[in-house]
């Protein structure tokens, strides 16, 4: 008797042991709360919107800032020709033309003449939407001219030498993207004795990658900032914050990237570098 008591507790043991495990196997799985899935889609979707509004921002901020600078660029020098020209012949009848007015009424045309030309360089044209690299960088200089001389600020450049060097990017993003850098770099000198920057060009030996390097002297940047600067809104100059988010913006869209460095040359404090992958080598055909 006591034997088959046993055996059948051990069975019974045994049988809800077995059955233990078959339930938690075939248990069915909690179902997630829909409204607790329906409050997370609409915080993503929330963001994804700020975020793209803070996109269209810079973009339409930048594209603001760039056609108010091809305007500058032609009235700036083009008005003080005039201005000249006109206060010769106001102030002079014919018979009051020295030699002296005469050049300074040819050189003030020289001078439009240039300008003209120098804007015709603004917008490269051709077919296969190439350009050469020296183009691009004759346009930063020749763009961001008058903001250098007005805070005399010292502008020196190394550039390739091989000047059929090909570029297919579209040309007005990157001398936007330039042209930022250029203005966050002044802005930072305003309170720096004798501010200059440096405008450095490489390709590595693979031609794979372009590096654009852009010193500066001005008040270098904590470690602790450099992972926000090129954040939306972000300044520490009373700025925008617009200007170097947007130059990340394009790294981004050109596959490439951006980044602050402490520079190791005494003359610079700091560096922003530019990696962008090389396109289109040659030169032939892109005319």
């Amino acid at each position: 008797m006591v034997r088959y008591v046993y055996i059948t507790f051990v069975s019974v043991f045994f049988a809800s042991k077995c059955m233990r495990k078959r339930n938690k196997s075939f248990r069915p799985k909690v179902q997630q709360n829909l409204i607790h899935i329906k409050e997370e889609l609409e915080w993503k979707i929330k963001k994804a919107n700020e975020e793209n509004q803070k996109k269209i921002e810079a973009i339409n901020n930048s594209h603001n800032l760039h056609i108010a600078y091809l305007s500058n660029f032609m009235s700036h020098d083009i008005k003080n020709s005039i201005q000249n020209i006109d206060a010769i012949l106001s102030s002079n009848s014919a018979n009051e033309i020295t030699d002296e007015h005469l050049d300074t009424l040819r050189k003030q045309v020289v001078l439009i003449r240039e300008t003209i030309s120098n804007f015709s360089h603004l917008v490269p044209h051709s077919k296969s939407g190439s350009f050469k690299l020296n183009s691009l960088i004759g346009a930063i200089e020749s763009l961001n001219k008058h903001i250098l001389e007005e805070n005399n600020i010292q502008f020196k450049k190394n550039i390739l030498d091989d000047i059929d060097l090909y570029l297919r990017f579209p040309f007005h993003s990157l001398l936007q993207m330039f042209t930022n850098m250029i203005l966050n770099a002044c802005t930072n000198l305003i309170e720096v004795q004798n501010p200059k920057i440096l405008f450095d060009i490489k390709i590595d030996q693979d031609k794979k990658n372009l590096y654009f390097s852009l010193y500066d002297n001005g008040s270098d940047i904590p470690d602790s900032e450099k992972d926000n600067i090129f954040n939306y809104g972000y300044s520490t100059t009373g700025g925008t914050g617009i200007g170097l988010y947007h130059v990340s913006y394009l790294c981004n869209i050109f596959k490439g990237s951006v980044s602050v460095n402490k520079s190791k040359d005494s003359d610079y404090t700091k560096y922003f570098l530019i990696e962008l992958p090389f396109i289109n080598i040659e030169g032939e055909n892109n005319e």
